[in-house]
């Protein structure tokens, strides 16, 4: 089957809703799962050559700079 750029943004659109039914060309499909919507997405982008979209969610990481401090005791921290 060709698929189009007008049936993935369809798609795209029926994901983003939360919905699991959407319509075009007059025809009405009901899929069982978002997992289900998201694998025929990712058939659909590959098969018109779209790259699928990636998270973009970005880690930080942060280090206030104390490092591994070797302290023995209580009494080297608190310097008495």
């Amino acid at each position: 089957m060709a698929y189009t750029l007008q049936q993935l943004a369809d798609l795209d659109s029926a994901i983003s809703s939360g919905v699991t039914s959407t319509s075009y060309e007059g025809k009405s499909v009901q899929f069982r799962s978002l997992d289900e919507m998201l694998r025929l997405r990712n058939i659909i982008a590959l098969s018109l050559g779209v790259t699928p979209q990636r998270s973009s969610t970005l880690l930080v990481s942060h280090d206030r700079g104390y490092g591994d401090t070797n302290w023995s005791s209580d009494d080297e921290i608190f310097g008495a």
